[in-house]
């Protein structure tokens, strides 16, 4: 392990309990995710890091070595899932963790990202556990530097190959390879039993897209691609149906069109924003003046940006209509100037102006982007619900967050993988980065 790696997992692990033999939350509401259905007055059990019963307080018999937890009558729900994340630095984990954050999707791995989960998986460490790809796969040359780009189609498989041995979870591709290639990477990842993610071709097929299957397409202006206008509902619907029944999710990231948009001329307001106190310098340092991308360009691309939030509203509510578990909730951090774990909330936020509402717009972070999760990675626990049999992943509000969303901003307890954190923890842990 890297001297800068082991020096971070050391300072996260100083923020951790001991577990006892069960771990029992009393005094909470539930909301489950499994519906919408807010279960009074319960206890919550856990068990080896898993919830093993979820019951009514009048029926609960406590064990003397039962570590107790008061839930002073707050709700208690599942631990937010982020379907697209960077991980650039080791602190965002810890960052994510603090906004409920528990599991999440990093969109683009190297070495050190397979070295980093490994250890959270196997270490009392606060921070999210997460899955990963490996580098994104891209034509030559490729849309970005650095990235991985394959010549041909012999390349592209061996690329698949390789990524699957090292052991990462899903394969990423990027919008500058050709047909071929494509097809060629979504075969070889078929045969070995890896599924693929990520941009649309610039040149994209439906029928490639639907063949692949590309379980998820990250980033709602992809799909204006496939789409001759972007705003007829009638095109939208048709092409969402077709994507639904291969089990094609979506992550639109429309909050992050939103905060590109606004940097032209509201940098400084991103900047002063209460997380930049915590946020790691090395995730902070591309958001400044002289050095942002987006801060640099001028006003028509400003409005442009603009307006793919706005068309991004309807994709959102014809999704949910279509298929209420296709779209899952993904913040890109930190691209753009998306806070670690903040920005989560922010896109589901988002979603619920868009037009779903509340308890619809956790479900994209919570079960629906758990079953992405599970679909990426099948040996991943069972995460985004509280049931019996689900790892110990869990938040804990002073209210519904279904009737009000803010309240996720400002969490009671946290619990990873079994481990609890009170509020008390969590102002310690954001005093000291």
């Amino acid at each position: 392990m890297s001297a800068k790696i082991f020096s971070v997992l050391c300072s996260l692990m100083l923020f951790h309990t001991t577990a006892a033999a069960r771990v029992v939350i009393s005094n909470v509401d539930v909301l489950t995710m499994a519906s919408a259905t807010l279960l009074r007055d319960r206890v919550v059990i856990v068990e080896d890091g898993t919830i093993s019963e979820v019951i009514d307080r009048r029926d609960f018999e406590p064990l003397s070595d039962d570590q107790l937890i008061d839930g002073q009558g707050g709700v208690l729900m599942p631990g937010l899932v982020d379907s697209h994340v960077h991980i650039d630095h080791p602190q965002d984990l810890r960052m994510m963790a603090l906004y409920g954050v528990t599991s999440a999707i990093n969109m683009r791995g190297l070495p050190w990202h397979l070295e980093l989960r490994n250890t959270i998986r196997s270490e009392s460490i606060f921070a999210p556990d997460f899955i990963t790809g490996g580098d994104y796969l891209d034509g030559s040359p490729p849309d970005m530097l650095p990235m991985a780009s394959v010549a041909d189609e012999a390349a592209a498989r061996r690329s698949v190959q390789t990524w699957k041995a090292a052991g990462y979870d899903f394969i990423k591709i990027y919008s500058e390879l050709s047909a071929a290639q494509y097809r060629a990477i979504c075969d070889e990842a078929r045969k070995l039993q890896i599924a693929v993610i990520g941009h649309l071709l610039d040149d994209a097929s439906l029928d490639d897209v639907l063949t692949c299957p590309q379980y998820n397409i990250a980033h709602g202006e992809q799909l204006f691609k496939l789409l001759e206008s972007r705003t007829d509902p009638v095109e939208i619907r048709a092409l969402l149906k077709a994507l639904s029944e291969q089990n094609i999710t979506l992550t639109t990231n429309r909050q992050l069109y939103r905060e590109m948009g606004r940097q032209p001329a509201e940098l400084d307001q991103l900047l002063a924003r209460p997380e930049s106190a915590v946020i790691h310098p090395a995730t902070f340092q591309p958001w400044r003046p002289g050095i942002n991308r987006y801060a640099r360009r001028d006003d028509a691309w400003a409005g442009r940006v603009q307006q793919v939030y706005e068309d991004l509203a309807q994709i959102n509510r014809i999704a949910q209509d279509v298929d209420p578990g296709m779209l899952v909730a993904g913040s890109d951090m930190p691209v753009a100037g998306s806070y670690p774990g903040v920005s989560l909330i922010d896109e589901i936020e988002a979603f619920h102006e868009s037009g779903l509402d509340a308890y619809q717009a956790l479900a994209t972070a919570t079960r629906n982007a758990a079953k992405l999760v599970a679909t990426l990675s099948p040996d991943y626990p069972k995460v985004g619900v509280i049931q019996c049999g689900a790892r110990a992943d869990l938040l804990l509000l002073e209210s519904n967050p279904a009737e009000n969303l803010g309240k996720l901003r400002t969490p009671r307890g946290v619990m990873l993988r079994g481990r609890w954190y009170p509020a008390d923890d969590l102002a310690a842990i954001r005093s000291k980065m």
